[in-house]
Protein backbone atom coordinates (compact mmCIF):
# COMPACT_ATOMS: atom_id res chain seq x y z
CA UNK A 1 0.00 0.00 0.00
CA UNK A 2 1.07 3.59 -0.60
CA UNK A 3 0.31 6.40 1.88
CA UNK A 4 -1.75 8.83 -0.43
CA UNK A 5 -0.15 12.56 1.44
CA UNK A 6 2.58 14.14 0.32
CA UNK A 7 5.48 15.74 2.97
CA UNK A 8 8.13 18.17 2.80
CA UNK A 9 10.93 18.74 4.97
CA UNK A 10 13.18 21.74 5.30
CA UNK A 11 15.36 21.82 7.83
CA UNK A 12 19.35 20.46 9.15
CA UNK A 13 19.99 16.89 8.44
CA UNK A 14 20.75 16.46 12.21
CA UNK A 15 16.31 17.72 12.12
CA UNK A 16 15.67 15.38 9.29
CA UNK A 17 17.78 12.41 11.14
CA UNK A 18 15.25 13.21 14.40
CA UNK A 19 12.00 12.60 12.35
CA UNK A 20 13.46 9.65 10.94
CA UNK A 21 13.27 8.20 14.19
CA UNK A 22 9.42 8.56 14.96
CA UNK A 23 8.87 7.32 11.34
CA UNK A 24 10.63 4.23 11.83
CA UNK A 25 9.22 3.81 15.14
CA UNK A 26 5.69 4.17 13.76
CA UNK A 27 6.06 1.84 11.06
CA UNK A 28 7.78 -0.68 13.20
CA UNK A 29 4.19 0.23 15.52
CA UNK A 30 2.02 -0.37 12.79
CA UNK A 31 4.04 -3.64 11.08
CA UNK A 32 3.55 -5.46 14.29
CA UNK A 33 -0.19 -4.23 14.29
CA UNK A 34 -0.78 -5.97 10.54
CA UNK A 35 0.91 -9.15 11.58
CA UNK A 36 0.30 -9.68 15.03
CA UNK A 37 -3.60 -8.72 15.36
CA UNK A 38 -4.52 -8.86 11.99
CA UNK A 39 -4.69 -5.28 11.24
CA UNK A 40 -5.35 -3.77 7.70
CA UNK A 41 -2.36 -1.11 7.31
CA UNK A 42 -3.21 1.87 6.76
CA UNK A 43 -0.13 4.05 5.72
CA UNK A 44 -1.75 7.49 5.94
CA UNK A 45 -2.90 7.02 9.53
CA UNK A 46 0.78 5.57 10.64
CA UNK A 47 2.18 8.76 8.74
CA UNK A 48 -0.64 11.22 10.58
CA UNK A 49 0.68 9.51 13.75
CA UNK A 50 4.36 10.06 13.24
CA UNK A 51 3.81 14.18 12.09
CA UNK A 52 1.36 14.30 15.65
CA UNK A 53 4.60 12.73 18.01
CA UNK A 54 7.03 14.77 15.82
CA UNK A 55 4.78 18.36 16.61
CA UNK A 56 5.83 17.37 20.51
CA UNK A 57 9.71 17.18 19.51
CA UNK A 58 8.76 20.36 17.54
CA UNK A 59 7.72 22.67 20.55
CA UNK A 60 11.04 21.82 21.48
CA UNK A 61 13.40 22.08 18.87
CA UNK A 62 11.21 24.68 16.50
CA UNK A 63 12.69 23.04 12.96
CA UNK A 64 11.32 24.64 9.39
CA UNK A 65 8.55 22.28 8.71
CA UNK A 66 6.41 22.03 6.12
CA UNK A 67 3.37 19.66 6.13
CA UNK A 68 1.32 20.38 2.47
CA UNK A 69 -1.89 18.18 3.23
CA UNK A 70 -2.21 16.50 6.26
CA UNK A 71 -4.72 18.16 9.03
CA UNK A 72 -3.08 19.74 11.76
CA UNK A 73 -1.43 17.98 14.55
CA UNK A 74 -1.59 20.31 16.83
CA UNK A 75 -5.34 20.74 16.98
CA UNK A 76 -5.07 17.32 18.57
CA UNK A 77 -5.22 17.56 22.50
CA UNK A 78 -3.51 13.34 22.33
CA UNK A 79 -0.09 13.75 23.58
CA UNK A 80 2.12 10.67 21.66
CA UNK A 81 5.13 11.70 23.55
CA UNK A 82 6.35 14.20 25.68
CA UNK A 83 9.60 14.75 26.64
CA UNK A 84 11.59 14.27 29.96
CA UNK A 85 13.50 17.35 31.93
CA UNK A 86 16.98 18.06 30.45
CA UNK A 87 19.71 15.89 31.42
CA UNK A 88 16.77 13.53 32.08
CA UNK A 89 16.46 10.23 29.39
CA UNK A 90 13.20 8.60 28.86
CA UNK A 91 12.80 4.94 28.19
CA UNK A 92 9.49 3.76 26.22
CA UNK A 93 8.82 0.22 25.51
CA UNK A 94 5.55 -1.15 24.02
CA UNK A 95 4.83 -4.73 23.05
CA UNK A 96 2.12 -6.69 20.58
CA UNK A 97 0.49 -9.80 20.92
CA UNK A 98 -1.46 -11.80 19.36
CA UNK A 99 -2.01 -15.28 20.92
CA UNK A 100 0.55 -17.54 23.33
CA UNK A 101 4.31 -17.79 22.17
CA UNK A 102 3.71 -15.36 19.35
CA UNK A 103 4.46 -11.42 20.58
CA UNK A 104 7.24 -8.71 20.06
CA UNK A 105 8.60 -6.21 22.14
CA UNK A 106 10.11 -2.69 21.25
CA UNK A 107 12.42 -0.05 23.22
CA UNK A 108 13.54 3.25 22.64
CA UNK A 109 15.78 5.73 25.15
CA UNK A 110 15.17 9.35 24.51
CA UNK A 111 17.01 12.59 25.35
CA UNK A 112 15.10 15.83 26.25
CA UNK A 113 15.74 16.84 22.75
CA UNK A 114 14.20 13.54 21.17
CA UNK A 115 17.37 12.24 20.14
CA UNK A 116 17.64 8.68 19.98
CA UNK A 117 20.23 6.61 22.40
CA UNK A 118 19.26 3.30 22.11
CA UNK A 119 16.75 0.94 20.95
CA UNK A 120 16.10 -2.69 21.59
CA UNK A 121 13.35 -5.04 19.73
CA UNK A 122 12.43 -8.52 18.94
CA UNK A 123 10.11 -11.57 19.52
CA UNK A 124 9.39 -12.77 23.28
CA UNK A 125 7.58 -15.74 24.48
CA UNK A 126 4.29 -14.94 26.84
CA UNK A 127 1.28 -16.52 28.01
CA UNK A 128 -1.19 -13.10 27.60
CA UNK A 129 -0.71 -9.47 26.86
CA UNK A 130 0.54 -7.89 30.29
CA UNK A 131 3.64 -10.98 30.68
CA UNK A 132 4.37 -9.40 26.99
CA UNK A 133 4.05 -5.65 28.37
CA UNK A 134 6.54 -6.85 30.99
CA UNK A 135 9.01 -8.68 29.58
CA UNK A 136 9.36 -5.27 27.15
CA UNK A 137 9.88 -3.50 30.15
CA UNK A 138 12.68 -6.11 31.86
CA UNK A 139 14.24 -5.71 28.07
CA UNK A 140 14.33 -1.67 28.00
CA UNK A 141 15.60 -1.47 31.64
CA UNK A 142 18.37 -3.97 30.86
CA UNK A 143 19.11 -1.69 28.21
CA UNK A 144 18.61 1.63 30.39
CA UNK A 145 21.03 -0.12 32.65
CA UNK A 146 23.92 1.07 29.93
CA UNK A 147 23.50 4.78 30.80
CA UNK A 148 22.30 5.03 34.38
CA UNK A 149 24.97 8.17 35.04
CA UNK A 150 21.86 9.98 34.26
CA UNK A 151 18.10 9.67 35.62
CA UNK A 152 15.98 7.78 33.39
CA UNK A 153 11.90 7.54 33.58
CA UNK A 154 10.64 5.06 32.27
CA UNK A 155 6.94 5.23 30.27
CA UNK A 156 4.11 2.85 29.34
CA UNK A 157 1.01 2.86 27.82
CA UNK A 158 0.17 -0.10 30.43
CA UNK A 159 -1.74 1.83 33.23
CA UNK A 160 -1.71 -1.19 35.13
CA UNK A 161 1.66 -1.83 35.30
CA UNK A 162 2.60 1.53 35.95
CA UNK A 163 0.37 1.34 39.03
CA UNK A 164 2.07 -2.00 39.92
CA UNK A 165 5.77 -0.22 39.42
CA UNK A 166 5.17 2.97 41.14
CA UNK A 167 2.74 1.07 44.21
CA UNK A 168 4.99 -1.87 43.80
CA UNK A 169 2.25 -4.02 44.53
CA UNK A 170 2.13 -7.21 43.05
CA UNK A 171 -1.13 -8.53 43.89
CA UNK A 172 -2.17 -5.83 41.04
CA UNK A 173 -0.33 -8.08 38.59
CA UNK A 174 -1.01 -11.66 39.69
CA UNK A 175 -0.79 -13.31 35.77
CA UNK A 176 2.60 -12.10 35.89
CA UNK A 177 3.83 -11.86 39.32
CA UNK A 178 7.28 -12.89 39.04
CA UNK A 179 7.91 -11.12 36.06
CA UNK A 180 7.01 -7.87 37.74
CA UNK A 181 8.97 -9.28 40.91
CA UNK A 182 12.19 -9.57 38.70
CA UNK A 183 11.10 -6.12 37.16
CA UNK A 184 10.93 -4.57 40.12
CA UNK A 185 14.22 -5.66 41.19
CA UNK A 186 16.25 -4.43 38.50
CA UNK A 187 14.19 -1.04 38.39
CA UNK A 188 16.02 0.22 41.73
CA UNK A 189 19.20 2.20 41.01
CA UNK A 190 18.11 2.38 36.99
CA UNK A 191 15.08 3.83 36.69
CA UNK A 192 14.04 7.30 38.52
CA UNK A 193 10.38 7.73 37.97
CA UNK A 194 7.66 5.63 36.20
CA UNK A 195 4.79 7.62 34.32
CA UNK A 196 1.98 6.59 32.09
CA UNK A 197 1.00 7.98 28.55
CA UNK A 198 -1.97 7.15 26.12
CA UNK A 199 -0.44 6.07 22.68
CA UNK A 200 -2.49 5.03 19.52
CA UNK A 201 -1.80 4.76 16.18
Amino acid sequence: MVAKQTFFFKGKKEDLLGYSDFLLWNMWRARNKCFFEDLKPDPNKTLYSCNRSWTERRKILQPKWQNSSLPNPEASKEVFWKAPKENFLKLNTDRSFIKASRADFGDVIRNHLGQVFAVSYGPCVSSTPFQAEVIACIKGVSLANNYISRPIILESNNRTLIQVLRLKDLNLAKEAYFLCKDLLSICEGVISDFCFCKQEL
